[in-house]
């Protein structure tokens, strides 16, 4: 969670766990990318909908997604659906910052 308490998106490592909450920027329609974690590869493939873990080496990994605990094996992919974005209202400018009116 940042400082506002809204949760991050991304890549993040704390208490020797790795989470994840990814989003793909919507000109992408598949990011891939490889993970060296803990004597382990773990791979990560993401379209605009589903994340999916694939242990390419190691013992199997837990981690974290958007939140929910997953475990990776070498024998088994995981994927999962990935949120869709919590509805927040446009920010808007404090009263003595509005700009003028011309």
């Amino acid at each position: 969670m940042t400082q506002l308490g809204l949760p991050e998106d991304g890549m993040r490592c704390s208490d020797g766990t790795l989470r994840f909450a990814p989003r793909l920027p919507e000109r992408y329609s598949r990011l891939a990318f490889t993970v060296g974690f803990l004597d382990r590869c773990l791979r990560v493939e993401l379209t605009a909908d589903r994340a999916t873990y694939t242990l390419n080496s190691g013992l199997p990994l837990t981690i974290r997604h958007h939140g929910t605990e997953l475990t990776v094996s070498e024998d088994a992919p995981v994927s999962h659906p990935i949120p869709d974005l919590p509805h927040r209202p446009a920010p808007g400018q404090p009263p003595h910052r509005a700009p003028n009116a011309r």
